[in-house]
């Protein structure tokens, strides 16, 4: 099988240049849905990663969990809604407001029960603009989803499409392409080596390290993704997120050893994407 990785090419692809008459918005707009009472750290960090991509994130979070999310960096947006978790009430609202950004980051710290099930599947087939679907998404998801990528890790890949993901890179490959053409989708499965396919073309990443299990870090590769979908397509915006997120692993762990987190990839963005 022929093994095709994503390559520093994908940068010039991706990252657009600002026009001097670009106006505020111009240059993407992010809606993050996500966070619970018990999760609250996870959308910001994806916000804040979306954030260093384009120019407008909002967190449309439950009203405790957003005002957290306040004190916790001043450059964060958040509309709050009653309640501690997501729930079919507020699903019209959100639906409807979801139009006015270029693409959507849902799941991340959504937590998981049977009422935010329900808000899930009701919500995200109303939503109409490209979908970034993440962490709790994934498994309350029951059907498919139109114009979206999912970022699984394997636990997630397996509740979500029934099979669980080889350790075999040649199994793995074989088994992302078969669920991204059955869901007519765009699958990223994290692992060692990232798999991503929308069916049609697969392209695997190798940046990073092992240092990037420790939380936080997948909440920010959704956010980089999101925020570079916002002004390109989605396969190519999760081929660069996988990238990108890998190469601020391997900076971090090159400055910090195996000492750093997710805020430290965040922090490295600038650092490393200047004169891309």
């Amino acid at each position: 099988m022929k093994k095709e990785f994503v390559s520093k090419k994908i940068l010039k692809k991706v990252l657009k240049k600002r026009k001097p008459d670009d106006f505020k918005g111009k240059n993407g707009k992010v809606l993050v849905i996500g966070g619970s009472i018990e999760y609250i750290g996870s959308p910001a960090l994806a916000a804040l990663a979306a954030l260093k991509f384009c120019d407008i994130v909002e967190i449309f979070a439950p009203e405790k969990p957003a005002l957290s999310m306040n004190c916790f960096s001043p450059d964060l947006i958040t509309k709050k809604f009653s309640g501690n978790y997501f729930e079919k009430k507020h699903v019209k609202e959100i639906s409807e407001k979801a139009e006015n950004f270029d693409v959507v980051l849902i799941g991340n710290g959504m937590g998981n029960n049977n009422k935010t099930k329900e808000f899930v599947n009701e919500l995200i087939p109303k939503i109409s603009v490209p979908k970034i679907i993440d962490a709790d998404a994934i498994k309350l998801l029951s059907g498919k989803a139109k114009n979206a990528v999912f970022l699984p890790q394997k636990i997630e890949f397996e509740k979500k499409f029934g099979e669980k993901p080889s350790m075999k890179p040649d199994e793995r490959i074989k088994l992302t392409e078969k669920k991204a053409k059955e869901f007519r989708t765009t699958i990223l499965l994290k692992g060692r080596i990232d798999v991503i396919s929308n069916g049609k073309k697969t392209l695997l990443n190798k940046t990073g390290n092992p240092r990037m299990a420790v939380i936080g870090t997948g909440d920010v590769l959704a956010g980089i993704t999101a925020g570079i979908a916002s002004k390109n397509n989605l396969f190519d915006s999760a081929c660069a997120g996988a990238y990108i997120n890998g190469l601020l692993g391997e900076k971090a762990f090159k400055e910090k050893g195996d000492y750093f987190t997710a805020m430290d990839l965040i922090e490295l963005i600038p650092e490393m994407l200047k004169g891309e």
